[in-house]
């Protein structure tokens, strides 16, 4: 049987328990899935918005650039290799409308660019994504196989 480990708004969770499994719900948010098959180590982080100052204060995930930072620094205590590590992202949905300020409202695209961009800039492959549309998002990592399952209400549940 496998124990569940919520990972909460602006959070992270890192596991080498292949008895595992991390989840989020998503909506604009990001749940930023990273997996070292070497290892076996998986981590989650809850992005809420593409960037910030660094000034995340007890949220180590807030902003993308921290939570990758973190969730890696996070997974190489516990013997990942920033190398092997491959990235699954789910959520960014457009949650939020408003006649005439359409790029502002979109915090769902910022975040699933920003968090793709910074996979990008560190190395990090991004194997699979299901972001977009206007629905939220369960998210669960399981950590013994790197499988990551999203469900909506709409059209139930995919692997990653």
């Amino acid at each position: 049987m496998s124990e569940a480990t919520n990972v909460a708004m602006g959070e992270l969770q890192v596991s080498s328990e292949s008895g595992v499994t991390l989840s989020t719900f998503v909506g604009s948010c990001v749940a930023l899935c990273l997996y070292d098959p070497g290892a076996k180590i998986g981590g989650m982080a809850h992005i809420m918005l593409p960037e910030g100052s660094g000034e995340g204060g007890e949220n180590e995930a807030k902003y993308a650039n921290q939570a990758l930072e973190n969730t890696v620094k996070a997974m190489s205590a516990r013997g990942a290799v920033q190398r092997r590590i491959v990235a699954k992202i789910a959520g960014g949905a457009k949650v939020f409308s408003h006649d005439g300020a359409e790029s502002m409202f979109n915090i769902g695209a910022r975040n699933a660019e920003a968090t793709r961009a910074l996979l990008a800039k560190s190395g990090i492959r991004l194997l699979a994504e299901d972001v977009g549309s206007t629905t939220g998002r369960w998210v669960k990592l399981d950590v013994g196989t790197g499988m990551v399952i999203v469900s909506t209400r709409r059209t139930g549940e995919k692997a990653l």
